[in-house]
């Protein structure tokens, strides 16, 4: 009784916050669903069974990638070279950690969604998932933000989590 009544309050703060904040009206929808899926157990268990470890791992390690991709397009095309200020570094931590944010926030439950999609598809179940995940970037794109981000965090969140995926069920064959 206790745990849903923490669940509940944790869901209660976090929809507030959302929709009391100052984004659009779209992506304040595609957020509130996204909390559904933690806030409803049935449908946590069902989407986030044994798979949220790995899926953290996933979202830490695209966030990673991301992250050093975007430092060097900016070393590629700006003539400050690749020396880091100690007074940027701050600023550097600030924006792996808001990529991550993103990526753990839109990352984690499409994967989730598109695994729950896709567990029947046989031989199509790869091509169905990059779909998924790449058109969910695409949508961010779309929705209002603006920026290619999006698109290549999802496609590098896709890429990994088929890695770790696989590399999973091949140490699990006996």
């Amino acid at each position: 009784m206790y745990k849903y009544c923490l669940y509940g309050s944790v869901f209660a703060l976090l929809f507030t916050i959302v929709w009391v904040s100052m984004e659009s009206l779209p992506i304040q929808i595609v957020i509130s669903f996204i909390l559904l899926t933690f806030a409803i157990p049935k449908i946590r268990i069902k989407l986030y069974q044994d798979s949220l470890k790995r899926k953290l791992k996933v979202a830490f390690y695209s966030s990673a990638v991301c992250f050093l991709l975007l430092y060097i397009y900016e070393w590629i095309f700006t003539k400050d070279g690749l020396a880091i200020d100690l007074a940027v570094l701050p600023s550097l931590v600030f924006i792996y950690l808001c990529i991550f944010l993103g990526v753990s926030v839109f990352g984690i439950p499409v994967s989730a969604f598109s695994d729950f999609v896709t567990e029947k598809a046989m031989f199509l179940r790869v091509y169905l998932a990059g779909v998924i995940h790449v058109g969910v970037g695409l949508l961010a794109y779309f929705i209002g933000l603006g920026v290619v981000i999006p698109l290549f965090c999802s496609a590098i969140f896709f890429i990994i989590d088929e890695i770790t995926r696989y590399g999973k069920l091949k140490h699990m064959k006996v």
